[in-house]
């Protein structure tokens, strides 16, 4: 087995050639390829300096594409080598990510194989606000909208097993949010992502990194406002025929059963196509949404009775404080049972 590294890089310095002589000069590694990103020309030594090195291959972009586009490319040319026993280990060129470090995570992947291996940083010490904060708000609300419990949804150092590749190449991002949307289809396609400590290395406040953790953060949160939005519109729908409904009928019951089988409807239309974009089985789903929602109706038809009837509530103010709780739940059950994604399916 031997270990492949490929390293993205936009306008590096000298420094990247160090990391460059120290893998190299490992007996694990069998080749590195960097990727130049559309670098200015001042920045063309640094290649030249490295392409002299064995083991070293350099790949061009005629234009900065960014670096989704970067890994993609070493990616189908690691594909390309035909070298089944090879694993294929990413890191950046600033500096970050220490020698020793890239070959424990190539290690823990020739172990696990299949592993999505994160290098994991601890982010203790004298760590820079904006990448503190950027990586904790991220980790949190990965963990819950897409599920797996990742420490850091934001490093660079990472194991990419061969499973995940052919759908990667696919995949639309070509900035830092390719990353993140990795994690979000290696947790689809029921990979396992493990994780490996390393050193948590800034070099001048991490200056030279081109990465904007609010704006790049960001596009991880968008599935959830996606279905955020769907779910305000059905929401709406639903409080809509719900309050005509018990305005001509008085009934609890009809009320929330009606409403919901028609919102629920344009839930689901909206779900499937908009929020998840799911190509799974319509049948399946269909059937997995609806007992979601009959079984969420009789949840709330228990809870708003209750509340109507023994703590002598306003129907009109008990409904929408149910379906906001209702709403979390609903929205775990549809990521996790109603809308997963089959393991061919791509992005």
């Amino acid at each position: 087995m031997a270990i492949t590294v490929l390293i993205p890089a936009l306008n590096p310095v000298e420094s990247m050639i160090e990391v460059v002589d120290a893998l190299v000069s490992s007996d694990k590694i069998n080749h590195i390829l960097l990727v130049d990103d559309g670098s200015r020309e001042a920045h063309q030594s640094v290649f030249q300096s490295a392409a002299a090195r064995p083991k070293v291959k350099v790949l061009r972009h005629a234009v900065n594409l960014g670096k989704g586009a970067a890994l993609r490319t070493g990616m189908n040319y690691f594909l390309c080598l035909n070298e089944a026993d090879a694993v294929l280990v990413t890191a950046d060129a600033d500096g970050q990510h220490l020698p020793d470090d890239i070959i424990a995570v190539g290690e823990k992947a020739e172990v696990t194989r299949t592993d999505l291996v994160l290098g994991s940083r601890s982010f203790s010490g004298d760590v820079p606000l904006r990448s503190r904060f950027g990586n904790d708000v991220t980790r949190r609300i990965f963990r819950f909208v897409v599920g797996p419990k990742v420490t850091d949804t934001q490093t660079g150092l990472r194991a990419i097993p061969r499973a995940l590749m052919p759908k990667l190449l696919r995949a639309k991002a070509n900035g830092y949010e390719f990353e993140l949307q990795m994690l979000i289809m290696a947790a689809q396609d029921k990979i396992n992502i493990s994780a490996v400590p390393i050193q948590t290395v800034y070099i001048d406040e991490n200056a030279s990194s081109h990465f904007n953790p609010l704006k790049d953060s960001m596009r991880i949160y968008f599935v959830f406002i996606r279905f955020l939005s769907s779910s305000l519109v059905a929401s709406v729908v639903d409080f809509i025929l719900f309050a005509l409904i018990f305005g001509l009928t008085h009934s609890l019951a009809w009320s929330i059963g009606i409403a919901r089988l028609f919102s629920g409807t344009l839930n689901f239309t909206l779900n499937k196509g908009f929020v998840f974009r799911s190509r799974a089985s319509l049948v399946w789903s269909i059937t997995k949404f609806a007992a979601q929602e009959t079984l969420l109706a009789v949840i709330s038809l228990l809870v708003i009775r209750s509340l109507v009837m023994r703590a002598d509530w306003n129907p009109y103010l008990a409904k929408p404080l149910v379906e906001i709780v209702l709403f979390i739940c609903s929205f775990a059950v549809q990521r996790v049972l109603v809308f997963e994604r089959a393991p061919d399916e791509d992005d």
